[in-house]
């Protein structure tokens, strides 16, 4: 909701602390968000330390791609988002 502005502002500090509280209560795919927001530094310093904490904490919470990305290896295709169709 807070990350994207659906319904009230975007607000990436809330974004963050939210992600954070669901993360810390096991929740996989918050933690998975969090990851990729210290990764890529959305809303905070880059901090590749604490992004591979947060994937680590995924996997062990049962997330497939996050699994994967703390193992090096790239996520296996069923478990990539489905691509658009294009034209040819």
């Amino acid at each position: 909701m807070y990350s994207g502005g659906v319904g009230v502002a975007r607000n990436v500090n809330l974004t963050l602390q939210f992600y954070d509280r669901s993360c810390k209560l096991k929740t996989a795919p918050a933690c998975l968000a969090l990851g990729t927001m210290y990764e890529i530094g959305t809303g905070t310093k880059p901090d590749l330390k604490k992004a591979a904490g947060y994937y680590q904490m995924a996997c062990n919470n049962g997330n497939a791609i996050a699994c994967q990305m703390t193992s090096g290896h790239p996520a296996p295709a069923s478990a990539a988002p489905p691509q658009k169709a294009t034209r040819r």
